[in-house]
């Protein structure tokens, strides 16, 4: 009797060893990108219930081999540190927001603006993530790049220039190949991207490479990698930066919509094969960076389970220029 309790028990446990193990395979395989949400805004969705993702950045990490976790805008220090704590790799998106610290958002209490402030509070945990020797990659596309550059410069809004002739066009870019981001590129995609106009645009503000040199925040922390200009070839227009990495950190962001070339129906986009293949590398460049992190996304934790995609509703707005939205209550964090 004591000896078939003993296998039983063997048995048990070797089945629960199996199935952690099962557990940790599928995590490393697809590692839990943490995208982090806005105020909704679009009628009848309004952030005062609602904050947003895009279908097109969910379809960016799911489609490069990664699972998608919504990390609330609005959230506090608290619920931000604990689904950090979960989550491989962060993801600022693409939006609309004004990144001035001191202006609040709307329908909010707060008497700053928690959009930026929420951001810089999460880039901070990254770098002390990674500090400490716990690999943890972020990236951000468009106004996340704008978000990387501000924080970074101590939330100076002013490292931000308008651009103009910019805005739902797409442009050619000149890339560093011996960046960490673009040496895996072939030359013939690099070059492509230089004599083609292929990475689709859709934004007002820009960084010029001067602020780079006149906030040594940003040229002691990023290294400029790329380059675009508003004109129609690279060779006219007015330059700004287009793409950087942490010199230090696996931080990575750039200026143009990858995500958009790939998964919009944008008439504007260029969806040559190599344009398409020039997009993809950066889902999932930055999917093989998640990989390496160690976290473990625990689904028992009601916060970590409130963030899936279980509690995204997909609604579609067909004559919007976004017409694909998951809309998250804000509600369901309230955990």
């Amino acid at each position: 009797m004591i000896k078939k309790l003993v296998l039983t028990l063997l048995i048990f446990s070797l089945i629960q060893s199996f199935q952690f193990l099962e557990q940790l395979e599928t995590q490393n395989k697809k590692p839990v990108i943490g995208v982090y949400t806005q105020p909704a805004h679009f009628d009848p969705y309004w952030n005062d219930e609602y904050q947003y993702i895009l279908q097109d950045n969910v379809q960016f990490i799911e489609n490069a081999g990664g699972q998608v976790v919504a990390i609330p805008y609005n959230g506090t220090d608290d619920q931000l540190i604990e689904l950090f704590n979960g989550i491989n790799g962060l993801f600022f998106t693409g939006g609309g927001m004004d990144l001035d610290i001191n202006t609040p958002v709307q329908n909010t209490t707060q008497e700053y603006n928690v959009f930026l402030r929420n951001a810089a509070f999460l880039i901070e945990l990254a770098k002390e993530a990674n500090n400490k020797g716990d690999f943890f990659p972020v990236w951000g596309t468009c106004q996340g790049f704008e978000i990387m550059n501000i924080v970074q410069a101590d939330n100076e809004h002013s490292v931000l220039k308008p651009i103009e002739d910019d805005e739902n066009v797409p442009r050619a870019g000149v890339f560093n190949s011996q960046s960490r981001l673009f040496e895996d590129m072939s030359a013939d995609l690099l070059n492509y991207a230089m004599t083609n106009n292929i990475l689709f645009y859709y934004h007002e503000w820009a960084v010029f490479p001067y602020e780079y040199v006149k906030f040594d925040q940003l040229s002691e922390f990023y290294d400029i990698i790329g380059y675009s200009t508003n004109g129609k070839t690279v060779f006219n227009g007015i330059p700004y930066v287009a793409a950087i990495e942490g010199k230090n950190y696996p931080f990575y962001a750039v200026q143009f919509h990858p995500e958009i070339t790939l998964y919009d129906n944008n008439k504007n986009t260029n969806t040559t094969p190599e344009s398409l293949e020039f997009a993809a590398h950066f889902g999932l460049f930055f999917i093989k960076q998640a990989k390496k992190n160690t976290h473990k996304y625990d689904l028992h934790k009601p916060l970590l389970y409130a963030a899936t995609t279980v509690n995204f509703k997909l609604v579609e707005f067909p004559e919007d220029f976004f017409q694909y939205i998951y809309f998250i209550k804000n509600s369901v964090f309230d955990v």
